[in-house]
């Protein structure tokens, strides 16, 4: 039997060693109306991969939204040439639909297509198997019931948590951008590693340097950057892409900044399934990483 394993993001992906369901069709957003598409057709050799599948796995699939759901349906009827959902092929889907959705979609049980599955579920707890009080509290929380004793156990491991015991091996989710850079600054203010170097960001558009906040405009309202990102020895970055999958750095890997100059470079320890990653970032248009979770614009950072 041949199978392939996929799964909706990078970090998932690198967990079960597979990649994206997205890289694994050559899935894009259709730039017209906001649906898919795939170029798996335009790369033969590549098709005929997907053509000798006899199983299809999707890991994580409570991240994958219905539409998306659908039109893999309908990819592998067109691939095979069948009318039955996915043409015929065995689908095997992993996750709990309890958990993450999709970022803005609907969820992947409304699909067309989700009706055909036969649903066995699982109830031995695995990664809490030695703590069932744990386990059913992370339950109740799961199904939205905070009863009293719930609100109590939350209680009291927030007033054991100190920042100054959590804050470097923590990842912190800001809705405001201000408070993210104070943050950052915290946090590299808090690492005695020596000379803090911040980089300064050019907007280019077509082929020429904006100059000056209202040329840039629309790169301010389109994306989240800031226009000075500031580095130092020990800081923690976030890799934004999936370029890297097959070495096992994903979009939302986290490392470490060892390395840095006063040229545009910054070197960066990433912990992998088969060792530790040492790579060279080159703030370019197509590579770029950021403190915590900012997200990818076209700039291109110099030194001071």
């Amino acid at each position: 039997m041949v199978y392939l394993k996929t799964a909706p993001t990078g970090i998932a992906a690198v967990n079960i060693g597979s990649q994206t369901i997205h890289s694994t069709l050559s899935i894009s957003p259709r730039p017209t109306n906001g649906n898919y598409q795939s170029l798996l057709f335009a790369h033969e050799d590549r098709l005929k991969e997907i053509q000798r599948l006899d199983i299809f796995i999707i890991d994580e699939v409570s991240m994958v939204d219905s539409e998306l759901f659908d039109f893999i349906s309908q990819l592998f009827r067109h691939i095979r040439r069948q009318t039955s959902p996915f043409g015929n092929l065995h689908l095997i889907c992993f996750g709990d639909l309890m958990q993450l959705p999709p970022v803005s979609s609907i969820k992947v049980f409304k699909s067309n297509f989700w009706q055909t599955l036969f649903p066995l579920f699982l109830t031995t707890y695995q990664w809490q198997k030695d703590d069932l009080a744990f386990a059913s509290l992370l339950n109740e929380i799961r199904f939205g019931h905070l009863t009293a004793s719930v609100k109590a156990a939350l209680s009291q491991k927030y007033q054991h948590c100190t920042i100054c015991d959590h804050a470097y091996l923590t990842m912190y989710i800001i809705s405001y951008h201000i408070e993210a850079r104070r943050l950052n600054q915290l946090l590299l203010n808090g690492l005695d590693t020596g000379q803090q170097i911040q980089y300064y960001a050019l907007d280019y558009e077509e082929g020429q340097i904006l100059q000056g906040y209202t040329t840039a405009y629309t790169f301010s309202r389109a994306t989240n950057l800031p226009d000075i990102v500031t580095l130092a020895v020990g800081a923690k970055v976030m890799y934004l892409t999936n370029t890297l999958l097959p070495q096992g750095i994903c979009n939302g890997s986290c490392g470490v900044n060892t390395a840095i100059g006063p040229l545009t470079y910054s070197m960066v320890t990433f912990p992998a399934s088969d060792g530790i990653k040492v790579k060279i970032f080159v703030f370019t248009f197509l590579s770029l990483f950021f403190l915590c979770y900012y997200h990818m614009k076209k700039k291109t950072f110099t030194d001071d």
